[in-house]
C-alpha cells in the first residue's frame, strides 16, 4: 500500500492561513475534497484492518440516578477469525474464564454472527461499522474549527436537519450526533468526539436514548491507524421505572495480524 508523504507543519499552518482568504465557493470546494480524502482513506483503513486484531480490555461501570456507582465489571475480549473476518469474542469477566452459562452464551451468539456472515451483513462485533464512510459523513454538515491546531484538520460536525436512513439502533443515533473530527496530515482521524442531539426512542417509543456521549482515539500504526481507547456514557430509559445509566472506557493493546497470514 502506497504511502502518502506527510506535510511539513509550516505548511499546513500555510495553508490554514490561505485558507481561511478563499472566496466562499472555493473554500466550500477544498473542503469537500479533504473530506473526499477522509471518507476514502477510512475506507481503505478499515479493509486493511480486517488483517489485524488486537485485545480490548473493557470497563463497564452501572450508575445510579445520583451517579454513584452500582456495579463495575471486567470484560475482556480478543480477536478471532472465521472465513477471514475479524470478531471480538468474549473471553473472560472480572479476571475469571466464563462460566458453563456464560460459555454456551457465546457459542450462540458465535453462530448468529457466523450465519450474518454467510448473508453478507455486518454484525456489531465485528471490526467494521456495518455503513460505509461515505453514508455516514452524508449524515453531517462540516465546519473548519480556526481556533484548533491540535491536528492538521479539526471540524466540527452537526447532523442534518433532513429525513436520513434509519435502518437499525445504530443508525438511528448517527442520526442525531454532533462533534468533532481530528485527523492527521494524511487525512486519518486520529480523534472523534460526539454527543446525541436529541433523545433516541426505540420499540414505538417504550425505551429512549436520553443521554449519550463518547471520545475514541487513534493512534498511527505502520501505514494504518489503530483504536487505542473509546469512552463512552449512556443513559436509556424504558416506560415510567425502568433507568439504565453506564460508562464503558475500553483500551485496544495487543496489535497483531491475522495468524493465517503472518505465517505465509
Amino acid at each position: 500500500m502506497r504511502r502518502q508523504a506527510s506535510l511539513p507543519l509550516t505548511l499546513l499552518v500555510l495553508i490554514s492561513f490561505v485558507y481561511s482568504y478563499l472566496p466562499a465557493d472555493a473554500s466550500e470546494r477544498v473542503k469537500e475534497e479533504i473530506l473526499q480524502k477522509i471518507i476514502e482513506r477510512a475506507t481503505e483503513n478499515e479493509k486493511e484492518m480486517d488483517n489485524f486484531g488486537y485485545d480490548v480490555n473493557m470497563k463497564v461501570r452501572w450508575l445510579k440516578k445520583d451517579g454513584d456507582i452500582k456495579k463495575t465489571e471486567i470484560r475482556e475480549y480478543q480477536t478471532t477469525w472465521t472465513d477471514d473476518v475479524p470478531r471480538l469474542e468474549l473471553q473472560r469477566i472480572n479476571s475469571k474464564p466464563l462460566d458453563y452459562n456464560q460459555q454456551k452464551e457465546q457459542q450462540q451468539k458465535k453462530k448468529e454472527w457466523q450465519k450474518a456472515i454467510h448473508n453478507g451483513e455486518r454484525p456489531a462485533n465485528s471490526h467494521r461499522i456495518p455503513f460505509t464512510w461515505s453514508e455516514i459523513m452524508q449524515k453531517y454538515d462540516f465546519t473548519f474549527d480556526p481556533n484548533d491546531h491540535s491536528a492538521a484538520y479539526v471540524l466540527d460536525f452537526h447532523h442534518k436537519n433532513i429525513d436520513l436512513p434509519a435502518r437499525n439502533r445504530m443508525e438511528k443515533v448517527l442520526n442525531t450526533l454532533d462533534g468533532k473530527i481530528w485527523v492527521d496530515e494524511e487525512f486519518r482521524i486520529i480523534k472523534l468526539k460526539g454527543i446525541l442531539n436529541e433523545g433516541v426512542s426505540f420499540g414505538l417509543g417504550i425505551a429512549k436514548v436520553t443521554n449519550l456521549d463518547f471520545e475514541f482515539i487513534q493512534q498511527p500504526y505502520n501505514d494504518l491507524v489503530f483504536p487505542v481507547s473509546l469512552k463512552m456514557n449512556f443513559n436509556v430509559k424504558a416506560m415510567l421505572v425502568y433507568s439504565d445509566q453506564r460508562e464503558i472506557t475500553s483500551t485496544f493493546t495487543n496489535y497483531h495480524m491475522n495468524p493465517a497470514y503472518s505465517h505465509t
